[in-house]
Parts: C-alpha cells; sequence; structure tokens
C-alpha cells in the first residue's frame, strides 16, 4: 500500500505539495513543473517565493489558517508565480494533518488553470480584489476584508472594468473565472453594442457561485470538506 500510495503522489496529474509551517518538504514533478523549478531547488523553501508578493503570501496564509481551524479544509483560486516571474491563476485546496498549530504540517493541490483564464496586468490591490470577487464577496465585503470603503473598492474594480474590456461587473467575474463572455469592443470603436449587453446583474450571483466549484475535479472534492466562503 505504501508503494501505491508512493506512486499516487509522484505521478498525479495534479501539483501536490507537503509543506511543514509553510516550508517545502516534499513535491511531486507536476508541482514543480507548475512553477519551473526542479524539485530539489524547492525542497527546504518557504513557498513565499511561489506568490506574487509577500504581502499576499502573508495574506492568503492569514486567510487560510483561519479557515483551517475551523475545518482542517482550506480551497480557494489564486494568482501564483512562477519561477520566469510571469503570474497565473490556479486553484489551490489544502488539508491540515495537525489539529493544533494547523500549517505545523499540510498537504496540498495545486492546478493550473491558465488555459483557462488569463491574467491581466493588474496591481497588487487589485489581484487581491480579484482573488476575493472570484468567490463571491461583495464590494462591501471586500472592503471589510482588506481594510478600505466600499467605494474604493469600486474604484479599483472600475479600474480592472477598463483593463478587461468588462461592460459590467458580471462579465469582469466571467472573465476572471475563465467564462466565456462577450466579445471584447475596444472602446473607441464606433461598433454597436446592441448585439451583446454583457452579464446581467442577475447572473452574477450564479458565475460567482461556479467560480468556487467550476473547475473542481470530483476528485479533489472530498465530502468532507466544506462550502461556506471558500475564500488565500
Amino acid at each position: 500500500m505504501d508503494d501505491i500510495a508512493c506512486i499516487a503522489f509522484e505521478r498525479a496529474p495534479i501539483g501536490l505539495v507537503v509543506t511543514r509551517h509553510r516550508i517545502v518538504e516534499t513535491c511531486n514533478d507536476a508541482f514543480a513543473d507548475m512553477f519551473g523549478h526542479a524539485r530539489h531547488d524547492l525542497s527546504g523553501k518557504s513557498i513565499a517565493v511561489l506568490y506574487p508578493s509577500l504581502r499576499e503570501f502573508a495574506d492568503l496564509g492569514a486567510r487560510g489558517r483561519e479557515e483551517m481551524r475551523s475545518g482542517q479544509s482550506y480551497r480557494d483560486n489564486r494568482i501564483m508565480k512562477r519561477r520566469d516571474g510571469s503570474l497565473f491563476w490556479c486553484q489551490v485546496h489544502g488539508r491540515s494533518l495537525s489539529r493544533g498549530d494547523v500549517f505545523a504540517q499540510c498537504v496540498w493541490s495545486f492546478v493550473d488553470l491558465s488555459h483557462q483564464r488569463r491574467v491581466v496586468e493588474l496591481t497588487l490591490r487589485e489581484r487581491e480584489i480579484a482573488t476575493l470577487m472570484v468567490q463571491g464577496l461583495t464590494n462591501k465585503e471586500i472592503a471589510a476584508h482588506l481594510g478600505n470603503s466600499p467605494r474604493t473598492i469600486e474604484a479599483h474594480r472600475s479600474r480592472m472594468m477598463r483593463k478587461t474590456g468588462a461592460r459590467g461587473t458580471g462579465d469582469l467575474i466571467a472573465l476572471l473565472v475563465g467564462l466565456p463572455g462577450c466579445p471584447r469592443i475596444p472602446r473607441s470603436s464606433s461598433a454597436t453594442r446592441d448585439s451583446c449587453d454583457g452579464v446581467s446583474l442577475g447572473s452574477i450571483l450564479t458565475i460567482s457561485c461556479m467560480a468556487r466549484d467550476l473547475f473542481t475535479p470530483p476528485w479533489l472534492a472530498p465530502a468532507a470538506i466544506r462550502k461556506p466562503q471558500q475564500a488565500t
């Protein structure tokens, strides 16, 4: 059985990593390849090197720790960084192996979503907001989490819409989660927009909920996992 478990870990088609206090203890080839590193280079290193910034490493860690304390399991979609500096969306699912200090030892799975989602040039704050948006949080909830006013969050969201060409909040969320949206029409274009009104406001909640589970393979969703506000 140990041999089978070892083969499953080594040959899994998704990235798997075991961490101890957020330090890589061991990982499989799929995980190392996803980030452009050699396995031996990652061993013994902080997973902070895989985040776009130290602030995101700290913030996502704090959210994961809080969620794990109540359920031992955590899942989200986030932007990570490859060795060459390029950013990409991935789905992360972690489980603590310790009931005391939840980060004492954890096992994590990483699924590369770059073929489903594109990462536009976003600022650090915009990346934080995007990560929370795809989990269905409202402007007010995002503002409370980040310590900003709802108006500030709305300003950031408006800039994100300009960068992506989204025509509304629902359209922006659809783009962030990789759903097919309306064709992008340059703002300078005189082309009519009558043929596409973007994603209706009535679809926003549906899209936000789909964002949590749309790309989760069945084997990554054990019955024990909680599905409230799964927020890194």
